[in-house]
């Protein structure tokens, strides 16, 4: 099926804008979203690496103030700067999405950082995109890497991709020789409809509710006013690893049944 590259990396992107905590931020102009708006203002401008990454999030939401794209990318890169691992994602993702300001470098760009910071979904989008010769980044070696660092953090689409790539007889030694060893060690199970999933291993399930997004903005204000121990810099504020309760992202995705669709449509146009 022929794509448009727009569409394919729309599609990507709210495939994969799950957040790591299941809140959900959505426009909201009240008097309460407003002052918290206003509060993480202010915190943003104290240096806190936090706070520009959600006030971002509050730019490109609409959350207590209008939606500007431009400012969210801003507050994104500040923190970014800052080594904070969510906000590399999130740039990476707006520019990838975005209509006005889209830069597939640049989105890309931050996409590895946030992956050398260890953000698992960066792992599987990079490895798509890198699969991908629409997007511009085609590169096979990338795409095994990422794909191989997804399916060791067994992340819930590989399956998909591990099928369709089969499929079409792509994984060998000297194409996809990362993601060949990754499957020889963990290999899939394949269920009664002879599609491949993760094994049953036994591992008891754990369902972690995510608390009120105000909680998890209370949280982080709070933490705004613990003074850290200067490192002989002037900056004031905390990075994302002494504060990694609160690195959050906040968004929605599609379900497991909406992500089999896409994949069959998507890969067709390789």
């Amino acid at each position: 099926m022929n794509i448009t590259k727009t569409i394919l990396i729309s599609m990507v992107i709210s495939l994969l804008s799950i957040s790591v905590n299941a809140a959900k931020l959505a426009p909201c102009m009240t008097n309460e979203c407003i002052e918290y708006f206003n509060k993480f203002k202010v915190s943003a401008k104290r240096g806190h690496p936090v706070a520009m990454n959600t006030l971002g999030q509050f730019y490109e939401y609409g959350y207590g103030t209008e939606k500007n794209e431009l400012l969210a990318l801003k507050y994104y890169e500040k923190s970014s700067r800052l080594d904070h691992p969510v906000a590399q994602y999130k740039a990476g993702l707006l520019y990838l999405s975005s209509e006005k300001h889209k830069d597939i470098t640049k989105g890309v760009n931050y996409l590895e950082k946030s992956a050398t910071n260890k953000v698992k979904k960066a792992f599987f989008l990079l490895g798509i995109i890198y699969l991908n010769k629409d997007f511009g980044a085609y590169d096979l070696a990338k795409a095994d890497e990422y794909l191989a660092k997804a399916y060791d953090n067994k992340h819930e689409d590989m399956p998909t991709i591990i099928d369709y790539l089969n499929e079409k007889n792509r994984i060998q030694t000297d194409t996809f020789p990362s993601l060949l060893s990754a499957l020889k060690t963990t290999p899939l199970a394949v269920n009664k409809n002879s599609v491949s999933v993760w094994p049953d291993d036994g591992t008891e399930v754990i369902t972690v509710v995510a608390p009120p997004i105000e909680d998890i903005f209370h949280g982080q204000l709070m933490s705004f006013r613990q003074r850290i121990k200067s490192t002989g810099s002037r900056f004031a504020g905390r990075s994302c690893k002494q504060m990694k309760n609160y690195c959050i992202s906040m968004g929605e995705g599609l379900g497991t049944a909406q992500a089999k669709v896409f994949y069959h449509q998507a890969f067709g146009i390789f």
